[in-house]
């Protein structure tokens, strides 16, 4: 499975960012967890991964000090886009969090039926 970043117009890629400003031992764990579903896509399920709604899930990274979370959703079966992270410090998701993913996806799909993102 081909896992991409989103991006957005200017070309920022936010999760890509958020990841690369932690610590080096959270970041071999992010990224072994990316791996994770790379590898193994929909069939990754907890710990590691859940789905939150009916096309957002999440990728559940636990580390020493922190949790972190990565939202994503599938496009066209074979790809997993990585739409935003961030660090979980309550029990519950912050609707908000969702909310961002939610426009995210929307804006990333729209792009790619308007031939402005190619994947």
């Amino acid at each position: 499975m081909k896992v991409i970043y989103y991006f957005t117009r200017s070309g920022r890629k936010p999760v890509f960012e958020f990841i690369e400003e932690q610590g080096e031992k959270e970041q071999a764990k992010i990224y072994r967890n990316i791996s994770m579903l790379r590898e193994q896509g929909y069939m990754l399920h907890r710990p590691h991964a859940a789905k939150i709604t009916e096309k957002i899930y999440e990728l559940r990274v636990e580390a020493v000090q922190d949790n972190f979370r990565i939202l994503y959703y599938f496009n066209f079966g074979e790809r997993v886009v990585l739409l935003h992270a961030f660090k979980k410090k309550t029990q519950k998701l912050n609707r908000s969090d969702i909310e961002t993913a939610e426009n995210r996806m929307k804006d990333f799909i729209e792009r790619i039926e308007k031939g402005e993102v190619i994947i």
